[in-house]
Order: structure tokens, then sequence, then C-alpha cells
């Protein structure tokens, strides 16, 4: 009787299929249904395509946001800039300005307002007052595109009531009738308050001569903001003269590398300055970290502005003379 007992018991541990119902104790047996149903009873093979497809369109609906809010943030900006680049020509071609008349208007400009900041209103007034015979000038009519530059006093005065001497004088280059790269020698030279072929621009003057043509609407309107790579959408912001000196440094030193057409010492130059922006991320001294130390050459300063990155009055889109 004990043996009986004991085997009715080990029996009553085993699983039993049901008869009626088919099923098994699944307690006792893993359960096959179970398994397959991990993932709803749907094929891992068709889940991983569906994935993949959804994977694809994420990326393209991404990529068509991204290139929506591109196009409406360059649509601001051209319709917040005072000046386009063919009013900027307009300008240019309507006044023709030999360099010697721009730099006697400048000794005047010098004279009359003592390098102080003025109105840009008061300061364009004077310069038409000169050319308009009722200075001791009297080599034109006036200066012309008058209107253009009533948009362009209105825009930097809604900025900062008084612009630097500075920045108006880069404005006025705008009616030049000299070649780019003379164009260029001259702002250099407004910048470093220097004629001298051998002088070198401190990197802090360096900065102020791109904010003066960013401020005066002499760049491409794609050059003035950033856009930032984030998820789900990417975000743009302000573009700064330290941030178009690293993307033009970078992109001519890369220039340089693949086809040499940059002159040897100026790799020299970009390469100092990508470790001076790296030592700034590390939090560590350079001697660019001193703004008034003397070191971009004429060179340094035109290869910066022909640069894709600065582009100034759209000459990178333009064979390079000279």
């Amino acid at each position: 009787m004990l043996r009986l007992s004991v085997r009715r018991r080990l029996c009553s541990t085993v699983a039993k299929p049901d008869i009626k119902s088919g099923a098994v104790n699944s307690e006792a047996t893993p359960s096959i249904k179970s398994a397959k149903s991990e993932n709803g009873g749907v094929p891992w093979s068709l889940v991983a395509i569906l994935a993949f497809i959804g994977g694809i369109g994420s990326y393209f609906y991404r990529g068509s946001k991204n290139g929506g809010f591109r196009d409406e943030e360059q649509t601001r900006l051209k319709h917040s800039a005072a000046l386009d680049k063919d009013e900027v020509e307009e300008i240019r071609s309507a006044n023709n300005m030999p360099t010697p008349t721009f730099e006697l208007i400048k000794a005047r400009a010098v004279a009359r307002f003592q390098n102080q900041p003025v109105e840009s209103s008061t300061f364009f007034s004077f310069c038409d007052s000169l050319l308009g015979g009722r200075g001791a000038l009297e080599m034109s009519d006036g200066l012309k595109a008058g209107h253009l530059f009533e948009r362009l006093s209105f825009r930097l005065e809604e900025v900062e009531k008084k612009s630097d001497m500075k920045t108006l004088f880069t404005a006025l280059t705008m009616t030049l009738d000299n070649n780019i790269r003379d164009r260029m020698k001259l702002i250099f030279q407004i910048f470093t308050n220097s004629k001298k072929d051998d002088t070198l621009m401190t990197h802090q003057q360096l900065q102020e001569a791109l904010q003066s043509l960013m401020s005066t609407y002499q760049l491409p309107t794609r050059t003035l903001t950033r856009e930032i790579t984030e998820y789900p959408f990417n975000r743009y912001i302000d573009s700064s003269p330290e941030s178009l000196l690293r993307d033009a440094a970078e992109e001519i030193l890369k220039q340089y590398k693949k086809d040499k057409t940059i002159k040897e010492g100026l790799d020299d130059t970009v390469v100092a300055l990508k470790a001076h922006v790296a030592s700034k991320d590390n939090n560590q001294q350079d001697i660019l970290d001193i703004p008034n130390t003397p070191y971009w050459t004429l060179e340094d300063f035109e290869n910066i502005l022909y640069s894709r990155a600065v582009c100034v009055w759209g000459e990178c889109n333009t064979k390079r003379s000279g």
C-alpha cells in the first residue's frame, strides 16, 4: 500500500493532456504558443522590414522639414536685409567713385567727426554734400543711389543710434570703381589705420572688419546664420565674426593641402588659428587670446574674404584675379 501511494503522488506531478481541450499543463511544460507570441505572432523578418521602411521614411521626413526650415530662414534674412547683392552692385555702378576721391572724403570725415561714432544718416549726408558741389571736391552731382543709402542708414540706426567711423567707411567702399583686391586693401587699411604693405592686422581688427561687412550687408545672406544639427530638427543661430573666421580658416587649409593654390606661409597662419580655436575650447592660453596682437597679413585678409565661408560681394563664385 505504501508503494502504491508513492506511485500515485509521482504520477500526479506529471503534466497530463486535457483529453477534451487537448491543452497541456503550462506550468509543467514550456508553451510553444507563448514563444511564438513574443512578437505578436508576426515573423521577425517582417518586423525588420517595417522598421527599415519606418527609418527611411523618418529620414526623408526630417530632411524635408529641415529643408523647409532652411528656406524659411533664408527668406527671413533676405526680407530683413537692408540691401541685397544686386543693390550693392547698383550702388557701385551708379557712383564709380575713384580711390583718390574716397581717400579725400575719408580724410574730411575724420577731421569733421574726429573719429567719433556718428549717425549714419549724418555721415552719408556729409559725403553727399562733399560730392554735390557744396564742398571742396565738386567732382559730381552728389552721392548716387541715395535711396539705398537712406535704407541702409535706417537699418544701422535701428540697431544702434550711432555707428563707428570704420563701419561707415566700410559701407562707403561700396561706391568704389576699383578692382576687388584694391577694395579689400582699402578695407584692410581702414581697420589697421596704416598704408604700409607689411602692416599686420590684429585679431580684434580682423573681427571688426568682418562684423562691419556683415552689418553693411556686403556678405551673402547664407553666411549670416549657422545651421546646428539637432534632433528631431536642426536649428539656426546667428553667425559671428569668430565663426566665419574659423570656417574660412578650415576651408583655406583644405584648399592648400589639396592643390597648393595658396601661397607658402598662409598654411602656418591657418594652422595657428585652428590651434587657437581648439585652445579656447580647452580653456588654454594662446597668443591670439590677446586681441591686440599683430598677426594677420594683407594676404591672409584677402584669402579669408575670398573664401566661400565669407564670400564678400559674392566673389567666391567668380574666378579670382591677381
